[in-house]
């Protein structure tokens, strides 16, 4: 290339740039799942612990939060007043547990390595009015959002029926 000219970019590399593009907007913004058992329910892969604050900050009502607890221990650190909106933390792969559970007394806590034992505990809190957000982040990100992902369609089918 001589000096001073740009790179210029071949359909090739647009497309895949933009493939790209669209597959990291895709990965990091909050989606809406419909109703399950009453509940609002709402899933965000690899959020951001300012975003994913913000956010349970601005929901109407109280959140049942589904994510590792790394996660959790970030947005419980970052932002100490999140837990007066939590209804609920419910926990897989339990790294940081006891800091957890001590900055959130008040807070309904339960851990599990299996999503869904998780979400049989929403189960029975479903008369309560809430919403369900499920994060998933890190390596196993894409794998924990398909067995959410599963789960809710299979149960959102039962609960109709």
């Amino acid at each position: 290339m001589k000096f001073g000219m740009k790179e210029t970019k071949t359909p090739n590399n647009l497309i895949d740039v933009r493939s790209e593009s669209l597959k990291s907007l895709q990965s990091s913004q909050l989606r809406a799942h419909g109703k399950l058992w009453g509940l609002d329910v709402f899933s965000w892969q690899n959020p951001t612990v300012e975003l994913l604050a913000s956010t349970i900050h601005s929901f109407p009502f109280h959140v049942n939060l589904i994510g590792n607890t790394s996660l959790l221990f970030e947005l419980l650190t970052h932002d100490k007043t999140v837990s007066t909106n939590l209804n609920m933390l419910l926990c897989y792969q339990n790294e940081h547990k006891i800091a957890i559970e001590s900055n959130t007394s008040h807070v309904s806590f339960f851990e599990s390595n299996d999503v869904q034992e998780l979400f049989k505990k929403v189960y029975e809190i479903r008369s309560t009015k809430a919403i369900v957000l499920f994060c998933s982040d890190g390596i196993d990100s894409e794998y924990l959002q398909n067995a959410f992902n599963n789960y809710l369609s299979i149960h959102q089918i039962n609960a109709v029926k």
